[in-house]
């Protein structure tokens, strides 16, 4: 949220303590956001997404997907349009594409 006295940068407020371990998301609704990324995964044809949502009154809202890039995600990303089950890929590979996606974010 905006610094409401500057209308610029970020606002920081304080978290009660007992809030701060505390999961946002009850166990329903990570499995209701579990179920729709993996319907916009299915609709995109099993090409792994990079999706925002919000939450509004108990009603997940998708607000935009689009293919995972950069680093080891591209790897994945080409795998699954090739046709390879990303979910059954060795963890080994999996490793690989993410040492590959922090190697790039680090530069």
């Amino acid at each position: 949220m905006r610094d409401p006295a500057t209308g610029t940068g970020t606002a920081s407020e304080p978290v009660e303590p007992a809030k701060q371990n505390a999961f946002t998301l009850n166990d329903v609704q990570v499995a209701e956001l579990g179920d729709l990324g993996r319907r916009v995964e299915q609709f995109y044809e099993g090409i792994p997404q990079d999706i925002e949502w919000a939450l509004a009154d108990g009603t997940f809202y998708l607000l935009q997907s689009r293919d995972i890039t950069g680093g080891g995600a591209e790897l994945i990303v080409h795998l699954a349009r090739l046709g390879t089950d990303v979910d059954r890929l060795p963890e080994e590979v999996l490793d690989l594409a993410v040492a590959a996606e922090l190697r790039a974010a680090v530069g």
